[in-house]
């Protein structure tokens, strides 16, 4: 269940985030798509991370009520979460290279946070464009909100980051 609340944050985050990025679509310069990619990866961050913080926090308040030992299953729920979207849609990107169909333009949009920096990686929208090499890099992106998660959670966890009592 926590993993389908994740996925929803994440599409309420990418659905706002393909608005900012149409917002900074009438500039086409390189420092307009900069700052889009800033703006963008930003707010998908502050989202998963103030769901992140919400969830751990009160995981922590049950554990201590309980007095039981933390539960992982939970915080490995949430890391899953925040990348399953972008790594499945990586990983039908890389097939559908080999396989000659054309799903760039959808991975695109449904990595909204990043849409800027795959336009700067390769502004074309076909698949036939992408060369191996840049569809490798784009897993990089696919792992951020995964890799952020868990460094969140390792933070709350061990207390650098205090949570509500």
């Amino acid at each position: 269940m926590r993993t389908l609340k994740f996925f929803g944050i994440y599409m309420a985050a990418d659905f706002m985030c393909i608005f900012v990025a149409s917002v900074f679509a009438a500039a086409s310069g390189t420092a307009a798509k900069v700052l889009s990619l800033i703006f963008t990866v930003s707010l998908l961050l502050i989202m998963l991370g103030s769901f992140t913080f919400k969830e751990v926090s009160g995981d922590m308040r049950k554990e201590r009520a309980e007095n039981r030992r933390a539960q992982l299953s939970g915080t490995a729920g949430i890391i899953a979460g925040s990348s399953a979207v972008s790594v499945i849609s990586w990983m039908i990107l890389l097939i559908s290279k080999t396989a000659g169909a054309d799903l760039y333009r959808w991975h695109k949009l449904l990595n909204a946070g990043f849409l800027q920096l795959y336009n700067l990686i390769n502004p074309d929208a076909s698949s036939d464009s992408l060369s191996m090499a840049q569809i490798m890099i784009m897993l990089l992106p696919a792992i951020v909100p995964a890799v952020f998660t868990a460094c969140l959670c390792m933070l709350i966890r061990k207390g650098f980051i205090k949570p509500e009592k």
